[in-house]
């Protein structure tokens, strides 16, 4: 098992300033950043700034979206079976269906970007696909696809999952700790508490890197590595 490396902070930070992982780009904007560790990278460049009722706006704007991601996520889901016997049968993926796996984790992180209200730019309709990430959005995940996978854990994925799946429940709650202060934050103050964006930023990157590895466009184990 091998641990995805990335810089997390957490809701404090005893030395003041800028955390390992984050680097501040212009007032009021932080840009965050994974380090690179583990083949699925994400980050983030918007301004703590937002307008007070930013969060219900995302919300209800994010509405149609999660309704298309749940029609793109079968096909993705799909798509992860014919990689899955791809692997076992002759061990090499479709890269077809690899690609469009990776189109709906990209659009899947623009949009949970977007309605957690940590960008007020609205993402499009519709998966970006490509390993690399294009652009033009100020949230961006990176993938390195795997060149080679271990059968026998592609086999067994079902079940190396659970204890991630456990794990993440935990995650979980911090997301929505941080989702709830960060809506305070905002409606009273019109800005994002910088230690707890950076906590629900590190929550999703993890998520991320949890879901290319079961969707099977990586074969190193994420691990148990967020820290709030």
């Amino acid at each position: 098992m091998s641990d995805s490396g990335w810089q997390a902070g957490g809701p404090a930070d005893a030395q003041g300033g800028n955390p390992p992982g984050s680097a501040m780009t212009a007032p009021g904007t932080t840009a965050l950043r994974s380090d690179g560790a583990y083949p699925v990278t994400c980050a983030l460049d918007s301004p703590l700034e937002m307008a007070n009722l930013q969060p219900f706006i995302s919300y209800l704007l994010a509405i149609p979206h999660v309704l298309l991601l749940g029609l793109y996520g079968i096909v993705a889901f799909v798509n992860a079976i014919i990689v899955w016997f791809s692997i076992v049968m002759s061990g090499t993926p479709s890269e077809s269906a690899r690609n469009n796996i990776a189109g709906f984790q990209r659009y899947w992180y623009r949009v949970l970007v977007f309605q957690y209200f940590m960008t007020a730019q609205y993402p499009e309709f519709k998966p970006v696909p490509g390993y690399a990430d294009p652009g033009g959005f100020p949230a961006r995940i990176d993938i390195t696809p795997a060149t080679s996978y271990d059968r026998m854990q592609v086999i067994l994925r079902f079940l190396y999952i659970i204890p991630l799946y456990l794990y993440g429940i935990y995650v979980a709650i911090m997301v929505w700790i941080g989702l709830l202060i960060g809506l305070i934050s905002v409606l009273t103050g019109g800005k994002w508490n910088p230690q707890w964006r950076r906590t629900v930023f590190n929550a999703m990157t993890w998520i991320m890197q949890v879901n290319c590895w079961f969707f099977l466009l990586v074969d190193e184990y994420p691990g148990f590595t967020f820290q709030a």
